[in-house]
């Protein structure tokens, strides 16, 4: 055959041969090469995520009634990566120990009887008798029926013996046929101390606005359930 025909076809043979691997070969050569230099993939291989489990701390706390618990922080578990080429170990989500108080205080379960009174009753001012933690004074008039304390937020005003129950002291009332509800220990009064020390009885008082509010005759009831909550402030 002629040397240069040969040489002519040589030449469209290679073309040929390039102009094929351009158009189907080019697509796979990226896809490997994608492939091999995916960091993320390699970084997800050599990383190895573990659990740390949060502990839980006891704390005993004399306000608490006893055999009563109250979580103080909420246990959550701990993330991290760690990488066993370089030891090197990442903090994805820090571990928050539990912390629970137990209670060591009196016991705060108690049956007696509630009754309401007025900020305008008879030798009352509407002031109360306990200062709250800052030194200050509570009045009815001004101030209302609620006080907003700090760890329970807004609550009832009553008035009970402090023999019992020191200033502060949460308790939550259940009465018959209604729906608990919580209030603080601000006031006192002689009822209060006379059922207690010659009656040896429970005794009670929620506040309100005025003696003439309907709901002061209402409230009176008995065999009520009190839970104290917190002793005192």
């Amino acid at each position: 055959m002629n040397p240069y025909l040969l040489h002519f076809v040589g030449k469209w043979v290679s073309l040929l041969i390039v102009s094929i691997t351009s158009l189907f070969g080019t697509t796979t050569i990226e896809n490997v090469e994608n492939i091999s230099t995916n960091t993320n993939f390699d970084k997800s291989v050599n990383r190895i995520h573990k659990i740390v489990e949060y502990e839980t701390i006891i704390k005993r706390n004399p306000k608490l009634p006893q055999n009563t618990k109250k979580v103080i922080v909420e246990g959550q578990n701990g993330i991290i990566y760690e990488n066993p080429k370089s030891n090197e170990i990442e903090v994805l989500r820090e571990v928050v120990d539990e912390v629970i108080e137990i209670g060591t205080g009196p016991n705060g379960s108690f049956v007696g009887r509630l009754t309401g009174y007025g900020a305008d009753c008879k030798g009352c001012s509407g002031n109360v008798a306990c200062p709250s933690p800052l030194k200050k004074y509570h009045n009815i008039y001004e101030d209302g029926i609620f006080y907003n304390d700090s760890e329970y937020g807004e609550v009832r005003i009553l008035a009970a013996s402090h023999k019992v129950f020191p200033c502060g002291t949460i308790i939550e009332v259940t009465r018959e046929s209604d729906e608990p509800f919580i209030g603080v220990v601000l006031d006192t009064g002689s009822a209060m101390r006379k059922a207690l020390d010659e009656e040896e009885k429970i005794l009670i008082d929620l506040a309100f606005s005025s003696e003439s509010d309907p709901e002061v005759f209402k409230t009176t009831s008995n065999n009520v359930k009190y839970e104290v909550l917190r002793w005192g402030w």
